[in-house]
């Protein structure tokens, strides 16, 4: 299931959220961007026993705490006056050996998430996500969630440990390729979680997340 936990609620989720904000700690490429992500909206993924599987972290921000060069990108899209969101993206991850159960997991998992940010975004009246991901996840959502990402930061090399795209929150997958949380593929989702997690304990490896 996935949960929407806004600022007011983080204190009520305490222990689900300490490790996500720890994580930000452990990357300073991101922590750079995100600086507080304590007041920022977490879309969090977990099971049944609240155990976390991922989500993303929204920021709402001004144009004048970006860098100027993404400023006159982001404006070519954006209207100045237009509400301004950061987002970034995370899973947590298993030992799974890249087997099929874990790779069709994955495609559901960022689907759905991405179902979760067009939700946010019809609700927030925003249009577009500044979206601030590790290489790995960026590659994951464009191949494996094919998100509709409409232009590039075009950044000098100091950005390079980072992927800086414009999201699309407007664009439907098409016919049975949405995903909704509600659908029979959720539950396969679930299921593909559990196994995850029991063939996890018969190993005697634990999930790594953001430790």
């Amino acid at each position: 299931m996935f949960l929407e936990i806004p600022p007011s609620q983080h204190v009520q989720h305490e222990i689900l959220l300490n490790p996500i904000v720890e994580r930000f700690k452990n990357k300073p490429l991101l922590q750079d961007n995100f600086i507080n992500p304590k007041k920022g909206t977490f879309l969090v993924f977990c099971d049944n026993e609240k155990q976390l599987l991922g989500g993303a972290l929204l920021l709402r921000q001004h144009f004048t705490s970006v860098y100027p060069r993404v400023q006159a990108d982001i404006r070519k899209i954006l209207s100045p006056n237009s509400v301004f969101w950061t987002g970034t993206v995370f899973l947590c991850e298993e030992d799974n050996g890249f087997s099929k159960q874990y790779e069709f997991m994955c495609e559901i998992f960022y689907r759905n998430l991405y179902q979760k940010l067009v939700e946010f975004g019809q609700r927030e009246l925003i249009q577009y996500l500044y979206m601030i991901l590790e290489p790995g996840e960026y590659l994951c959502t464009e191949v494996i969630g094919a998100w509709p990402y409409v232009r590039q930061m075009k950044l000098d090399d100091s950005f390079k440990g980072l992927s800086h795209h414009i999201l699309s929150l407007t664009k439907a997958f098409p016919g049975e390729s949405l995903y909704h949380e509600n659908t029979k593929v959720a539950e396969l989702l679930n299921l593909a979680a559990c196994v995850s997690q029991v063939s996890s304990r018969q190993t005697g490896e634990g999930s790594p997340c953001f430790y």
